[in-house]
């Protein structure tokens, strides 16, 4: 079999279709047609256009792992969720988590650094939560443990808690109330908050 024409797709200039024996075969990416060779009048076997498939398939999965990283990073879990939804298979999925990490687009500290400067900025919470919801999006307890360390020290959380205090007071009316220190002490416990540093907010 020969390769007889290659073609730049018209609405993707980065792929190309490539035609064997005169016929259409197959789509590729430009970084497969790179990496296979592929030209005009060059001999192919059936095996190696499996092989060239297969890395399609990948290249598909990874283009649509960019796709998402490029809205937001995001976890290494999210990304393999979001690649099952797809109906990427495992071998498939594996390939593309390591090139991600090759090419430093994945990294799960990067991600929860970003995760709990966003939340401190944007939606004050305690570390008990923090790290709930890194565990939750698949960061290591190891990770979580160092980046809440790094990022997230007494006087940080403090600073936090007076803001969601701000806000819960605003919410329920005064401490100076009984029944409105209790839905406060409730809301902030519920937003991460241990009853240590609840207690201080209310000495002042």
């Amino acid at each position: 079999m020969q390769i007889t024409r290659i073609e730049v797709q018209k609405k993707r200039k980065d792929r190309y279709n490539i035609y064997i024996d005169d016929e259409f075969r197959f789509g590729v990416d430009e970084g497969t047609l790179i990496d296979f060779d592929l030209r005009k009048d060059r001999e192919i076997s059936e095996e190696e256009i499996e092989k060239i498939e297969n890395q399609e398939v990948v290249v598909a999965g990874f283009n649509s792992a960019m796709r998402s990283l490029k809205l937001r990073d995001r976890s290494e879990k999210e990304i393999r969720d979001k690649l099952k939804q797809k109906e990427f298979n495992q071998s498939v999925i594996e390939k593309v988590i390591d090139k991600l990490y090759r090419l430093e687009f994945l990294n799960d500290k990067r991600f929860a650094e970003m995760f709990v400067r966003d939340r401190m900025k944007l939606k004050p919470k305690g570390k008990r939560v923090l790290s709930l919801e890194l565990l939750q999006k698949g960061v290591s307890k190891d990770t979580v443990e160092e980046v809440l360390q790094e990022l997230v020290g007494e006087d940080e959380e403090t600073e936090l808690a007076k803001k969601v205090y701000a806000k819960a007071v605003k919410k329920y009316g005064s401490p100076e109330d009984s029944e409105a220190k209790q839905k406060i002490i409730k809301y902030m416990m519920s937003k991460g908050f241990s009853f240590d540093v609840i207690r201080e907010l209310f000495k002042n």
